[in-house]
Order: structure tokens, then C-alpha cells, then sequence
């Protein structure tokens, strides 16, 4: 019988972040498989992307792809690569993805990303926000009056926000500066 017995590499741990592509580099003695085990880590060879991927013996180098599935904000995930050879199956890499961070982006009413708001009191300004996450703006400054008292949206949804400077002669003469908290 010339069978080999197969002789697994160390495990290695890789992070990386959704989006990101990391070069995976083992040595296998004899014809092995390689499987993620997690829907957002896959193997690109060529043009395609696989769950699984196989060769004969000698040393390797796939190349993994972290993409932004299933991911939620503040959530690490870690997909565990199963090398396969003969009819053992080990555990040879940890792909640790990053947690995303939440995300809150202000915008005008043409679409450009701002900063803050020139506010009026004769009319309302407005403007549009998008997040990765579902927020709310009810905390604000006395002298700010929010259109239907609040602003709520949904994830990744654009929403829009309607914000002037309450008519009342102590805010009108002077100009104010203040924060609206999300």
C-alpha cells in the first residue's frame, strides 16, 4: 500500500476586513481539499469563487476573499479553513473578519456629503442621513426645532431630516451653534 499519511500543516490565523483579499500560503504531502466554513469567506481561483478548493501535494498559495455577508455592525466573525487530506480533516486557518464600525453620514439635498447645517428660521433646512444601523434624533439644542419632533431611520436606508431655528426673539438675533445628537 503507497499510500501516504498525510501530514498537516500549523494553523494560521489571518484577520482581515469584508472587502479585502489575503494570500493563504500551506504546505500538503499529498492530495488534499481545502473548505471555509463561513458563507462570507470564499477561495478565488481565477475568475470564480469557491467554497472549496483541491490539488495534489507540494506547497500552495490560495488566495481568500472576505466579503460583507451576514455581517453585522460590531460583530467579529471567524470562518475556519478544513484541510482535507486521506480521511483526516484539520483545521489549518482561522480567517478572522473585522467588526464594521457604525457609520452615520449627513448629506445635502443635491447628494453631497456634509459636515453641518446652516439653519434659518423662516424655513426648514433639509438634509438626508444615512447609517449602517437604526438610529433616531430627538436630542438637540432648545433653540432647534425638528420637523415632526424627530428624525428616525433605518439601516442603510437615506432618510430625511427637517431642522430650523425656533422663531422666538432671544434665538433669532444671535446666531447659535449647537450639536444634534443621532
Amino acid at each position: 500500500d503507497d499510500t501516504v499519511a498525510p501530514v498537516f500543516p500549523e494553523k494560521q490565523n489571518i484577520v482581515c476586513n469584508a472587502g479585502e483579499k489575503k494570500e493563504f500560503t500551506f504546505t500538503a504531502n499529498t492530495n488534499w481539499s481545502l473548505a471555509s466554513s463561513a458563507i462570507w469567506c470564499k477561495f478565488q481561483t481565477n475568475d470564480t469563487e469557491e467554497y472549496i478548493v483541491s490539488g495534489t501535494a507540494g506547497t500552495q498559495t490560495v488566495t481568500i476573499i472576505a466579503t460583507d455577508d451576514n455581517q453585522k455592525v460590531d460583530n467579529i466573525s471567524v470562518a475556519k479553513l478544513e484541510l482535507t487530506m486521506g480521511a483526516q480533516t484539520i483545521v489549518i486557518g482561522e480567517v478572522t473578519r473585522s467588526a464594521v464600525g457604525y457609520e452615520l453620514k449627513i448629506y445635502d439635498e443635491e447628494g453631497n456629503e456634509i459636515q453641518e447645517l446652516n439653519v434659518g428660521y423662516q424655513t426648514y433646512a433639509s438634509f438626508k442621513v444615512k447609517a449602517n444601523f437604526r438610529f433616531a434624533a430627538t436630542n438637540r439644542p432648545e433653540w432647534l426645532d425638528i420637523a415632526g419632533n424627530a428624525i428616525v431611520g433605518n439601516v442603510n436606508e437615506m432618510t430625511k431630516g427637517e431642522v430650523k431655528v425656533v422663531d422666538n426673539s432671544q434665538y433669532a438675533k444671535y446666531a447659535q451653534n449647537g450639536t444634534l445628537t443621532f
